[in-house]
């Protein structure tokens, strides 16, 4: 597996690393900016909780897909250029291993391509025989807490038991890659180190 590492050097001459994976940072913003959105909310302040929600819905949506795409790497499955095509991917190989949850995010995926491409209309159609057009509007219609907080849950499930079934791990342990840095360049002689 390839490790990513930013190193400096301190004044003193200590070596500073930190180990990064923009997977599980995406996680950690999400959860950062619905905290923030929560606070807002909290204090009446609806603008910056919107921004907060928005900003929240990429991120959750950069976790998944980073997801996805490390599952496509390491079991090798077909190269597709939508992530819906690549998410039925991993899920028809995860079936083959034990049971996954079904999940629907068609609502959410829309919302996030209005936020990535602003001024489009997307059709969203939540039964086969309804259809709806969607645009910015709908954003500040359907974007909550609430629903977020909903669909947090229901991917959780989903991509916690992909990634049992098929052995991939969906976070990688950043300290961890760290302390295993500095121990390694102990073991060469170096007398500096810590992590950042």
């Amino acid at each position: 597996m390839k490790r990513e590492f930013i190193f400096d050097f301190a004044p003193d001459g200590t070596v500073l690393f930190a180990a990064y994976c923009l997977r599980t940072d995406s996680w950690h913003d999400y959860l950062a900016f619905m905290t923030d959105a929560e606070c807002s909310i909290a204090v009446g302040d609806l603008r910056n909780s919107n921004r907060f929600l928005r900003a929240a819905l990429i991120c959750l949506f950069g976790h998944i897909e980073g997801v996805v795409n490390e599952i496509h790497k390491q079991k090798k499955l077909p190269k597709t250029r939508k992530l819906s095509d690549r998410i039925n991917n991993v899920e028809q190989e995860a079936k083959k291993c034990s049971h996954v949850p079904f999940i629907n995010f068609n609502l959410e995926k829309t919302l996030r391509d209005l936020i990535a491409h602003p001024g489009i209309c997307k059709t969203f159609s939540q039964k086969q025989t309804e259809e709806t057009i969607l645009d910015q509007n709908s954003v500040f219609e359907h974007l909550s807490i609430a629903n977020l907080r909903k669909f947090e849950r229901q991917i959780n499930i989903w991509l916690d038991q992909v990634c049992v079934n098929l052995k991939v791990l969906r976070f990688t342990d950043t300290n961890k890659h760290c302390e295993d840095a500095i121990d390694f360049l102990k073991g060469l002689g170096a007398s500096k180190t810590s992590e950042i």
